[in-house]
This record gives C-alpha cells, sequence and structure tokens, in this order.
C-alpha cells in the first residue's frame, strides 16, 4: 500500500505504470517485482512489497539526496531491503579506516557511485566478509561496510588495496578508478 499521496507524492514521485507496460529490472527477480493501486488509480511499482519512489531533489542518475530523510525513507536493494544503512546519511566523502574500527560483520557492494545498483551489468550485493579473500562478480563502485574491510581493485586480493570503515560513495577518490574486485577482514 502506498501511504504517499497529495502534496507527499510531489516530493515523492511513485513510480508508476500503465496497463501493458513491460518491465525490465536486470538483477532484479521477477518475483521481487509488484504492483499496488494508489489513491489517485495509478499503479505503483513494489520491489520486494515496497513501493518504489524517485526524489524530487535527485538532480541525476546516481542521486542519493533522499537517502534517510526523516529516518524514513531508504534507497532499496532488488529485494525490498535498505541498501544502505538507515542510521545514518552516507558520508560525503569516502573515509579511509575509523581508527580502533573493528572488523566489519557486512558489506554492501554497489554498481555505480553514490550507493546507485542499477548503474552496468551488476547490482548492489550484501555479504559476509571472511578471514580469506573473495572476488566479486563484477567491478564495484561503492559500498558500506559495517565495520574495516580491506578492499582491493583486482580479483585474487592483488593491485591497489586500501583499509576502509565507512560508507564509500566512489570508489575511484580512494585510486580504485575500476571499482573494487575483491575484499577480505583486515
Amino acid at each position: 500500500m502506498s501511504n504517499c499521496n497529495g502534496d507527499c507524492a510531489k516530493t515523492w514521485p511513485p513510480i508508476t505504470v500503465t496497463k501493458g507496460t513491460k518491465l525490465f529490472f536486470p538483477g532484479i527477480k521477477r518475483e521481487n517485482i509488484g504492483f499496488v493501486k494508489r489513491q489517485d488509480g495509478q499503479t505503483q511499482v513494489t520491489i520486494g512489497g515496497r513501493p518504489v519512489y524517485l526524489f524530487s531533489e535527485d538532480g541525476k542518475a546516481g542521486d542519493v539526496l533522499g537517502q534517510n530523510v526523516g529516518n524514513k525513507w531508504f534507497v532499496i536493494d532488488h529485494e525490498g531491503g535498505r541498501a544502505v544503512a538507515p542510521a545514518e546519511a552516507p558520508t560525503t566523502q569516502p573515509a579511509p579506516t575509523t581508527p580502533g574500527a573493528g572488523p566489519a560483520t557486512s558489506v554492501t557492494f554497489f554498481a555505480g557511485k553514490n550507493f546507485d545498483d542499477f548503474s552496468g551489468d551488476n547490482f548492489a550485493i550484501g555479504v559476509k566478509p571472511e578471514a580469506k579473500c573473495a572476488d566479486l562478480r563484477g567491478a564495484f563502485r561503492s559500498l558500506s561496510p559495517s565495520g574495516a574491510v580491506k578492499i582491493w581493485s583486482e580479483p585474487g586480493c592483488k593491485g591497489r588495496s586500501a583499509v576502509v570503515s565507512e560508507d564509500v560513495r566512489d570508489a575511484a577518490e580512494l585510486g580504485f578508478a575500476n571499482g573494487v574486485r575483491s575484499y577480505v577482514l583486515p
């Protein structure tokens, strides 16, 4: 059910479709795509049962300025869950390791910078880091770890590396021009 109507829908325009529209969301399972009828009679797209909206202040693809507005609005992943930690909005600049940060218990990698998981051929993936090198299927431009994680520019934990413990909006700013390709707990 959509609870955003009237003035709310001006700030958060719903993604709507008309009868006969064919939707293709690469990386999203067909069973996670659904629809709800809005108060105004339009049909709104849902992912994982959550109605999908845009944010009126996002100016270009990849913008996530609506992330965590009012602790109510969040970027969603391919199953309809929160793609970015809800406690706070992402930092503006990628941050190196925070002194004393413990190892990550989870990390979400995004295909595009600024936590955009609809860019390219890859989509947001959430993983539980391990103490051994793990390759990613593709290259990811941004990430949101729950603690410290070591990332590499090449598969096999080779190439350029960095230890991060906070959100990274654009891996290129850390010298990962082609994205993150592998990771491990530090």
